[in-house]
């Protein structure tokens, strides 16, 4: 069972939800869910999938099936009123990964996060299905951005505190995460990408004069401080700058759209369309508000921008593989004078010679090579029982 808040395709389109609130999760998932199949691991997927747009609606369960190895998901039931779609949704999950597990036994549950919601579900994984357990880590939980922590990051703390060393094994994307976790064994996975036969074009000073960014459009993320940043770029040229997404600063960004012609909106694209816009794009964007804690947020999108060739310019970020840090133009900080600076800098940017990194991410984090990993992972995991 792999216990993950995903949005499926099939969710978006019953619910008519009007943006997918966990977009780079589902397509990470779905990739992970791929390799696990690739190592003859049958998988159930088990969403929460909260509703979130204060409809007022009750939405029913629904069974779809996800990635290109066509993996069960079940999306939990919803209630989409404050406080009641949390509880509802839980419920929901529980109760169907109870009832599947007494039907056909799991031997391994993975669990995406570690917040006090995730911990009700290992507490279940551990004592209720006497299963194994494994950590997918990827947002640490147990603090906030701004280093503080509150109500919420003090139960996510106290979650994790309790029940590390009842866990199998953990994959995280840095070993910052690693570390509070503790598991016996773990292994980094800052990224996955969907391995590709053809070489990828790494001569970025080839292609056009743009920048992409591809992310949730959250201030979180930074994208509001990277638009006011390209305004502030005097002397441009004709470099362009595409952002695809969406969130909850979507009408912000289709606002700058309308009013600079050299910014270009494309809503949410597929993977097929994305992969293109990606291979015409010059520089990635990862424009992220800085994280106090070191190590304890790496975007995965890094992964995916230089696998497609593109070198990325990023705000500061800790705790990376340093194998990829080559492929990086690094701001001196997350203002918006800094993001400016690095846009003039990096389109100046000569070539980097990307192939290396491409090897090293086609070796450790591609679909080809991901289901030898899982699988020795698993094999460990049967070795601490």
């Amino acid at each position: 069972a792999y216990i993950a808040g995903i949005q499926p395709d099939a969710l978006i389109m019953q619910r008519q939800l009007k943006r997918n609130l966990a977009l780079a999760a589902s397509r990470k998932i779905s990739l992970i869910a791929d390799a696990l199949a690739g190592c003859g691991i049958e998988t159930t997927i088990y969403s929460e999938a909260y509703p979130a747009e204060r409809s007022g609606r009750y939405y029913p369960s629904l069974k779809t099936k996800v990635g290109k190895s066509q993996t069960p998901c079940f999306c939990a039931a919803g209630f989409d009123r404050r406080f009641l779609a949390l509880p509802v949704g839980i419920f929901s999950l529980i109760k169907n990964v109870l009832h599947d597990h007494s039907r056909n036994r799991f031997d391994v549950v993975i669990v995406y996060n570690f917040s006090f919601v995730q911990a009700l579900y290992i507490f279940m994984a551990i004592y209720l299905m006497k299963c194994r357990v494994f950590i997918e880590y990827e947002d640490d939980s147990t603090v906030s951005r701004d280093g503080r922590k509150r109500f919420t990051n003090y139960l996510s703390a106290w979650g994790v505190a309790l029940l590390r060393r009842k866990i199998s094994g953990c994959f995280a994307v840095s070993e910052h995460l690693l570390k509070q976790v503790g598991a016996p064994k773990g292994f980094l996975l800052p990224g996955v990408v969907e391995s590709v036969k053809e070489k990828i074009r790494s001569d970025f000073t080839k292609r056009e004069k743009s920048f992409i960014y591809a992310g949730s459009l959250h201030p979180d993320k930074g994208i509001d401080r990277l638009i006011c940043a390209w305004s502030a770029w005097k002397n441009r040229g004709d470099w362009q700058l595409h952002i695809t997404g969406n969130g909850p600063l979507a009408e912000s960004v289709k606002a700058a759209a309308l009013a600079d012609a050299s910014i270009h909106y494309h809503g949410t694209l597929d993977r097929d369309a994305l992969e293109k816009l990606l291979d015409t794009c010059r520089i990635g964007l990862n424009p992220h508000r800085i994280s106090q804690t070191a190590g304890n947020i790496i975007p995965f999108k890094l992964v995916e921008y230089i696998y497609r060739g593109t070198p990325v310019l990023s705000t500061p970020i800790e705790g990376l593989d340093p194998e990829l840090k080559p492929a990086l133009i690094v701001t001196r900080n997350d203002s918006v004078e800094a993001i400016a600076e690095g846009f003039r800098f990096a389109a100046d940017q000569a070539q980097i010679d990307l192939d290396p990194i491409i090897n090293h991410i086609e070796a450790s984090y591609s679909t080809a090579s991901l289901p030898m990993s899982l699988k020795n992972f698993v094999r460990l995991g049967d070795e601490l029982k």
